[in-house]
């Protein structure tokens, strides 16, 4: 019986010192020697994988013939058959990482801004959540999240999630007036409109700057359109939901995360 084909997302390998790893995909040697970030106490790490390793038999080797401690994530290739328009990555790390953006194996700029982007947990937290965005009319199959410089970088990504846009910001043309944003902490943000930047807003935070509040912002005239985005460019906060006045009368379930 043949195997379905998959897709190797992370690798989790139980080590001390500083071993490398690499990729066998059907006899191909993808990833070849890539170090892992030195470790004085022998404990667990997950390392999100580069796109394009997809095949029917992947191997990992890691040059520490003592290290056998490690399972490799993968999922089917049926479970990304269908394109899809990705808006944002969530993301739950410790420490500090630097990730990259990829769709169907090419880069994309991580919130519309850079090649990569480092992500640094908030307030001495242990862990933390933030949203990465892809650009915005990024419709694809296969969504990626990399993290690069890994050896050089002390955190790790304990979870990721892509997320689709939800069908209620692009049923059809319709004329978006104005937004509702419920946010937490200094947010800097910018709406689309078919892919194009209609409006930038800077929004400050609360009093209490852990606290939510929402509010509503007015968009240029004529802002007529079949998509409407947003991504957050800049600000130590984050968005928990936007709304237009017309998605607002659409009564659809919130926003879901893609089956990985």
């Amino acid at each position: 019986m043949i195997k379905p084909r998959v897709i190797a997302q992370a690798l989790r390998v139980e080590y001390k010192g500083q071993p490398s790893y690499s990729v066998h995909v059907d006899g191909q040697t993808l990833v070849n020697q890539q170090a892992l970030p030195a470790q004085t106490e022998r404990k667990t790490r997950r390392v999100l994988l580069p796109p394009g390793l997809v095949g029917y038999v992947i191997q990992i080797t890691i040059s520490d013939p003592a290290i056998t401690r490690f399972q490799l994530e993968t999922v089917p290739v049926e479970q990304f058959a269908t394109q899809q328009l990705y808006h944002y990555w969530e993301v739950t790390f410790d420490q500090s990482v630097e990730l990259k953006l990829n769709m169907d194996e090419v880069a994309q700029r991580a919130n519309n801004l850079s090649d990569t982007i480092i992500l640094t947990a908030r307030d001495g937290r242990r862990q933390d959540t933030r949203r990465v965005y892809y650009p915005a009319l990024r419709w694809g199959y296969i969504p990626n999240l990399e993290q690069v410089n890994i050896a050089t970088t002390a955190g790790q990504v304990h979870r990721a999630v892509p997320v689709a846009l939800p069908l209620r910001y692009y049923r059809g043309l319709r004329d978006h007036s104005e937004i509702q944003v419920t946010y937490q902490g200094y947010v800097d943000l910018q709406i689309y409109l078919d892919g194009e930047m209609i409006s930038q807003f800077n929004l400050d935070a609360a009093l209490d700057e852990s606290a939510y509040q929402t509010s509503k912002h007015y968009l240029p005239a004529g802002g007529r359109g079949h998509t409407l985005q947003w991504i957050q460019y800049d600000g130590d906060g984050e968005i928990a939901l936007l709304e237009s006045d017309i998605t607002l009368t659409d009564l659809q379930q919130p926003e879901q995360p893609v089956p990985v």
